[in-house]
């Protein structure tokens, strides 16, 4: 992701991230994450991918006193969009956690002579 293109999204994408990724290996005994990372010019969608679909992500309700449950949440509040699903063939990779934030589009970079230049 190029800090000039989405520079409000890539921390909240990082943040998100590192939520998303931390949940897996809290929740799920698995040896295996994919993370997959779409850059569009006004948006970015990443997908986390686990090996483990019966362990079903959920919303919890954080406790003042409690260390977590505050990842999906957190998630929820920060994404644009976000939501799990479940491959349907067998052999897939099992579930996804995704989520997709706005970006900003860079400004053109106009020339002298009012030639718009490819950012």
């Amino acid at each position: 992701m190029a800090p000039y293109t989405h520079s409000c999204a890539a921390d909240s994408a990082r943040l998100l991230v590192s939520e998303v990724v931390t949940n897996v290996y809290a929740h799920t005994a698995t040896l295996t994450v994919h993370i997959d990372i779409s850059v569009h010019p006004e948006s970015v969608t990443v997908a986390v991918w686990d090996d483990k679909p019966e362990k079903r992500p959920r919303v919890l309700c954080a406790h003042a006193g409690r260390e977590g449950g505050r990842g999906l949440r957190l998630v929820a509040q920060v994404a644009t969009q976000w939501g799990v699903t479940w491959p349907s063939e067998p052999d897939s990779r099992g579930k996804c956690v995704w989520f997709s934030l706005a970006g900003s589009v860079p400004p053109p970079v106009v020339r002298r002579d009012g030639q718009v230049l490819d950012a």
